[in-house]
């Protein structure tokens, strides 16, 4: 009889012929790693994370830095491409915000005192002038890459990172990032649009410059459409929003005084550890009631988003000290790009947007990462409900 492993997870098994490199992982001690806890899987993807019992938070200091999070050349801005300098003719200046005005750059004119600036990406992948020139080779489809590629510079400030930054100005990069945003749904190319800021401890001062990037696609995403096929057969089945849901959960566990990874929550949004979190201090921010499209909010609720955007990324400073991050916004597909293709006429009711922030911490170290890449998997050293009550006692 062929053996079988539990899974604690649900009520059920996981045949070892479908992970085979589980068996493996779950019946051996990760010596110095912490003990095998539990599986979990994300409904979101269907993918089982593998969680170890380890709550050690690593050194807030790493050595030669400072509690700000930067390096001793973190305030040399030479050659920053970021920096308003002559030493940069050829960047391509889009629009500033100016307090929360947005206002488009001419062609040849002075760019405006700013808050936030966009610029074109200097070296993009997709440029918004191609076209789609759909067509095969052999059974290959291949086409060209329109798209767009921008920058959003998150201050003037060069070295200061993004949990430094006050509620005032990430209200005003929303406020960009929703304007562009909305100008390029316009494209009826473009698939799907996604932002991400990426912050690096260890980079070298001339990229040390808080920036959003915006990117628009003529396609959508494989994790995106992961995400969209498991949360359509959520709704499918249950008539309901999978990531409500999920929210709803973490709520009542609050409630009873359970376990839950609920960490603050304002008027409008609120902000947790998920239960299948797939990075060690992985934080969720979702608006409470149901929104498909980023884009729908209004002007306050921005800046509701703002203040608990702010003060999520200064817990995790708190908790870990000077991080590498990766902040994500998931938002629906372009309405108009998937009105012709096989789409789900419940989407807007099925689909809830979502900012992601997903940290690199040092208790993630060499091992793990290489079993990452060769499993195809997830080890996450930290108990998502660890995480949440080390964000909630950090200082605000």
């Amino acid at each position: 009889m062929q053996s079988r492993l539990f899974n604690p997870c649900e009520t059920g098994w996981i045949d070892p012929v479908e992970s085979a490199w589980l068996g493996v992982i779950a019946f051996r001690r990760m010596k110095g790693k912490g003990e095998l806890v539990e599986l979990r899987r994300n409904p979101l993807t269907d993918q089982w994370i593998i969680y170890l019992d380890q709550a050690a938070i690593p050194n807030r200091e790493p050595e030669g830095r400072t509690r700000s999070g930067r390096k001793s050349n973190r305030t040399k801005a030479d050659a920053c491409p970021f920096c308003d300098s002559p030493d940069h003719p050829d960047r391509v200046d889009i629009m500033v915000v100016r307090d929360e005005t947005c206002i488009y750059v001419r062609e040849g004119t002075k760019v405006p005192e700013w808050d936030v600036k966009v610029i074109a990406a200097p070296a993009p992948v997709l440029r918004i002038e191609d076209g789609l020139s759909r067509r095969g080779r052999g059974f290959y489809d291949i086409m060209e890459a329109p798209g767009a590629h921008e920058l959003i510079i998150m201050t003037p400030e060069h070295g200061k990172p993004v949990w430094e930054l006050s509620d005032i100005q990430i209200g005003r990069v929303l406020a960009g990032l929703f304007e562009r945003m909305t100008d390029l749904l316009k494209d009826r190319r473009l698939g799907h649009q996604f932002a991400y800021h990426v912050t690096d401890r260890d980079s070298l001062s001339w990229t040390d410059h808080a920036v959003l990037n915006l990117v628009a696609v003529p396609f959508v995403p494989e994790k995106l459409k992961t995400e969209l096929r498991y949360a359509r057969q959520w709704y499918t089945s249950k008539e309901r929003c999978l990531f409500c849901d999920i929210c709803q959960t973490e709520k009542e566990n609050q409630a009873r005084g359970k376990p839950h990874g609920i960490i603050e929550e304002t008027e409008n949004f609120t902000a947790f550890v998920p239960f299948f979190a797939e990075y060690a201090f992985e934080i969720w921010i979702l608006p409470f009631e149901h929104h498909a499209d980023f884009l729908s909010m209004s002007k306050d609720q921005r800046a509701d988003l703002a203040g608990i955007l702010r003060l999520i990324l200064h817990r995790l400073f708190q908790t870990l000290g000077p991080l590498s991050l990766t902040v994500t916004l998931m938002n629906q597909p372009n309405r108009m790009w998937i009105q012709n293709r096989e789409t789900w006429p419940e989407l807007d009711a099925g689909w809830h947007w979502s900012i992601r922030i997903q940290p690199e911490t040092e208790i993630v170290n060499e091992e793990l990462r290489i079993f990452n890449r060769a499993a195809g998997s997830r080890v996450n050293p930290v108990l998502p409900e660890t995480a949440a009550d080390h964000l909630r006692s950090a200082a605000s």
